[in-house]
């Protein structure tokens, strides 16, 4: 049964759209395969900070649950079913363990005493693949560890009965761990990079601020309206992504502009708009030095300037003409101006 399911487990993890959603099954199917109430995934606190929670923006999805029924088939849609709204999973964070929260999870959520045991049993560099703990009540395996060589992530699975897992669900566990953990590390990876790179590209956009050009905090209460604006108009994950890099670096091209003129709260002589006006294109120089970024990133940066009706700048393009990604960012740029304190609102 198992080796028949863990081909198909792999498959649906590697397609998933992030490491929920590649993550759920597996709990499902372990719970509903094991003598186990639940299965989480428990992870570092400051590891999971996201860069939108760092921006003070909301915009944190909720966790989802995979039912896997009695033929072995995923029922269901992945991230379809809420399983904890936000207000739960922030309750969670308070009382499962100091210095972890949940992930995902799948059944009961754990006692402080589980979710403890999940995390102490593999607090050394040396222990077992799979460690278990709490008198046989918890089973957990390692995703990824710290250059000290703690826990970053635990994939674990308890039940409240002492002694309830014995030996057979512990090689059972181990089978689909060392199939499927591997996966799952790779996905962290690739996500621990993407929160480097999105961080990295905010920090570059909040140096405007640093210079004094806008006032602290305007870049992220911009972002913030124009992922609102972005959800409500229909953009999907990925181009909201991209779409908030473009809104971190929109501006990046005004980093080459002289203080005299980028500072200054009066009107700007023909000279000095017409350097003003370069700012777009320079700053399209400027991103594409950071590496490959996404054409809808780079379509904001390009054309936040321009005006439905044409008249504006660096290429005087008109109504459609205007990407939408760049049309929905000027709308949210123009609202936050006008309600922000800004010479030129």
């Amino acid at each position: 049964m198992f080796s028949k399911v863990l081909p198909e487990l792999f498959r649906v993890a590697l397609n998933a759209a992030d490491f929920n959603g590649a993550a759920q099954p597996i709990l499902s199917f372990l719970v509903n395969h094991l003598p186990a109430i639940g299965a989480i995934v428990l992870e570092r606190e400051y590891v999971a900070q996201s860069i939108e929670e760092e921006a003070n923006l909301s915009f944190a999805g909720s966790l989802a649950v995979t039912h896997w029924n009695t033929s072995g088939n995923i029922a269901g849609n992945i991230g379809g079913n809420t399983h904890w709204n936000n207000r739960a999973a922030d309750w969670q964070r308070r009382t499962l363990m100091s210095g972890f929260f949940p992930r995902v999870t799948y059944g009961p959520a754990p006692s402080s005493e589980l979710a403890r045991a999940l995390v102490m049993a593999l607090s050394s560099p040396h222990a077992p693949a799979v460690a278990s703990g709490f008198s046989g009540q918890t089973f957990s395996l390692c995703l990824s560890r710290d250059d000290q060589g703690q826990p970053l992530q635990v994939l674990g699975l308890y039940t409240f009965q002492p002694l309830g897992l014995d030996s057979e669900a512990e090689e059972r566990f181990l089978m689909v761990a060392e199939f499927l953990a591997p996966l799952l590390s790779r996905i962290l990876q690739e996500e621990s990079w993407l929160r480097q790179r999105e961080a990295s590209l905010r920090a570059l956009g909040l140096a405007l601020e640093v210079r004094g050009a806008d006032p602290a905090g305007y870049g992220d209460t911009l972002t913030h309206w124009v992922m609102r604006l972005g959800k409500h108009v229909g953009f999907s994950d990925s181009d909201l992504q991209a779409l908030r890099w473009g809104s971190y670096l929109h501006d990046i091209g005004k980093l080459g502009i002289p203080d005299s003129i980028l500072l200054n709260t009066g009107k700007l002589e023909v000279h000095e708009w017409q350097i003003m006006h370069l700012h777009p294109q320079d700053g399209l120089r400027f991103v594409r030095e950071l590496g490959p970024l996404p054409a809808l990133t780079l379509q904001v940066i390009a054309e936040h300037h321009e005006r439905f009706d044409g008249t504006g700048y660096p290429f005087g393009l008109q109504g459609a003409a205007i990407s939408r990604a760049a049309r929905v960012f000027s709308i949210a740029d123009a609202f936050n101006s006008l309600t922000s304190s800004r010479p030129f609102r």
